[in-house]
């Protein structure tokens, strides 16, 4: 390998001192000369030349340098070294100088043509910019009259929806004044007003003044009932104590005092007075009972006057302990007989005149209290539609546009920088130029997206944008032909003295190596047979599976298999 790239830089160097493509030197050069020339294509180091055309400057770079030493050599041999000059050293010269001017007009030919390259990629990417500038702007506009026209539709269903809303907040108000109807009304009495009477006003009850009819007639029961049992309380004060009784019984007890003997003397005035007050009555009933009958002691009469006595003359013992406990339980029940009196009275009075108009207002408030049930639950209903309708409002104005500012002229009408459209819009149109921020022509102020001013003020900046980049199109085009004009024209000598050089006048200057032809053509067939294989695996892959390849995971995969793969070639 290292020996055929240095026979090919030996023919190389023959060849630039012009000799012909066998490698046969020129007339006129020495031996020494070529021995020279041999020695300095030594120094080469060949494996830093990646390739020909590097492998050619260091050729150049070496003869340069023996063009040197020969002249050094020259100057210590001059009758040898004015020869040698006139046979080679000068052709030798002119020849490098040649060379170098050709290898120099090829490189600033291909900066040419790269610059120009480069030039055209700017300008169709400048193309591009403007035609897609151009789309986004047609865009905006389609999506600001769409938003115009969406919000001219919301504020006609507002205004339906104002209506409906009315109608049906008046609606609600008048079923509201039906069903307060069943609530009472200060003024009227419970009892006198039936569930099923309706006025202008409804069925209105007074509860304070039922209440205090019913609390009227309440009261005079208990005061008479308190009334007579305190009576029934100040009689049974007067009425000996168990204890009292006790004392008087041992009194009793004894025969021999004095106090028994009073008492007996008492019993017996007490039997007297009976008997003459029974014979009283009895003359008083309109002479039905005979005197003589009455005083031949009659059983009957007797009878009566034994009983109602309690005393018989002709008893001689009396039991003083069971009479006194007699009378004392028959004093007692006399209390509780009043009393009971007294109670049944005030119950009485109570079911005849307190108890009905109470059940009459019980009753009243029963039937309504359905009716108050029901009421409460279309009221509540009620109160929640309202949020609702409350709340939609509240929406519909947090979601309305805002209003449509007055056009400076009719050209700003025409261009459509009105009014961006409701909320969702108005988000739709930041986040777009949020997108395109990065964008943006320089020295434009930042990126403020607070309201429809802002918006317009951006629509307007890129207008602007899009208007300078056609004028530097413009210009540019206007300066391609006359640049094009100037480097040919700085060709012209280049290309003359490098076809003059070259081989053959037909054959063509820097053509490509044969391995970097040969290199070219695989690569080329390789990418067919890809393009052709990726062909046919597109016809049977869905699209799911195609958006799964491109996704980044793949496309790493893919980079590591193929860098793995060329890195084995």
């Amino acid at each position: 390998m290292d020996s055929s790239r240095r026979s090919r830089m030996f023919a190389a160097a023959l060849k630039v001192v012009g000799g012909d493509e066998g490698g046969e030197p020129p007339h006129g050069i020495d031996s020494d000369f070529l021995e020279l020339i041999h020695q300095q294509l030594q120094t080469i180091d060949i494996s830093r030349a990646s390739d020909d055309v590097q492998l050619h400057d260091d050729v150049r770079a070496a003869l340069i340098g023996i063009t040197g030493e020969k002249t050094k050599g020259d100057s210590r041999n001059p009758r040898r070294g004015r020869a040698a000059l006139d046979a080679s050293g000068i052709h030798v010269t002119i020849s490098f100088q040649a060379s170098s001017k050709a290898m120099n007009g090829h490189q600033e030919s291909q900066l040419l043509e790269a610059e120009t390259e480069h030039s055209n990629s700017r300008l169709e990417q400048m193309k591009s910019a403007t035609k897609k500038m151009s789309t986004t702007i047609m865009q905006l506009r389609s999506a600001i009259k769409e938003t115009e026209a969406k919000s001219s539709q919301c504020l006609e269903g507002f205004d339906e929806m104002e209506i409906k809303m009315a109608v049906a907040l008046s609606g609600c108000l008048s079923s509201s004044y039906q069903l307060m109807d069943v609530f009472p009304k200060p003024g009227v009495d419970l009892c006198s007003v039936s569930p099923q009477r309706t006025t202008t006003d409804g069925p209105f009850v007074s509860y304070d003044r039922t209440l205090e009819g019913i609390s009227s007639l309440r009261k005079p029961v208990i005061e008479q009932y308190k009334r007579r049992v305190a009576d029934i309380h100040a009689i049974a004060q007067e009425i000996p104590t168990p204890e009292e009784i006790a004392a008087d019984l041992c009194v009793l007890r004894e025969p021999s005092t004095e106090a028994w003997r009073a008492s007996v003397r008492l019993a017996q005035e007490a039997a007297f007075d009976a008997e003459i007050r029974a014979m009283v009555d009895a003359l008083s009933q309109d002479g039905q009972i005979d005197l003589g009958e009455f005083l031949s002691g009659d059983d009957t009469t007797k009878t009566t006057t034994t009983t109602t006595a309690g005393y018989s003359p002709g008893r001689e013992v009396v039991d003083v302990e069971a009479e006194l406990a007699a009378a004392l339980k028959l004093d007692q029940f006399n209390i509780l007989q009043n009393k009971k009196t007294a109670l049944d009275d005030a119950l009485r009075s109570f079911k005849e005149r307190v108890l009905p108009p109470l059940q009459a207002a019980h009753d009243c408030l029963s039937s309504m209290h359905a009716k108050t049930v029901e009421a409460e639950a279309l009221l509540g209903a009620l109160g929640e539609e309202l949020e609702a309708v409350a709340d939609g409002v509240r929406a519909a104005r947090a979601s309305a546009p805002p209003p449509k500012p007055k056009p400076k002229d009719s050209a700003a009408g025409d261009n459509g920088r009105g009014a961006c459209g409701d909320h969702g819009a108005f988000a739709h149109l930041c986040d777009f130029f949020k997108e395109r921020e990065p964008s943006r022509p320089k020295g434009a102020p930042p990126l403020v997206l607070l309201d429809t001013e802002d918006i317009e003020n951006e629509i307007n900046l890129w207008t602007a944008y899009e208007a300078a980049l056609l004028e530097d199109e413009q210009r540019l085009l206007a300066r391609i032909p006359p640049s094009l004009e100037n480097l040919s024209a700085s060709h012209a000598p280049l290309l003359s003295a490098i076809y003059q050089h070259s081989p053959l006048n037909s054959s063509p200057p820097f053509s490509d190596s044969p391995r970097l032809a040969s290199v070219t053509r695989i690569t080329q067939a390789k990418a067919d047979a890809l393009a052709e294989t990726l062909a046919r695996i597109q016809k049977w892959m869905s699209p799911q599976d195609i958006e799964s390849i491109e996704s980044r995971q793949a496309q790493k995969k893919l980079s590591l298999f193929v860098s793995k793969w060329t890195a084995k070639k």
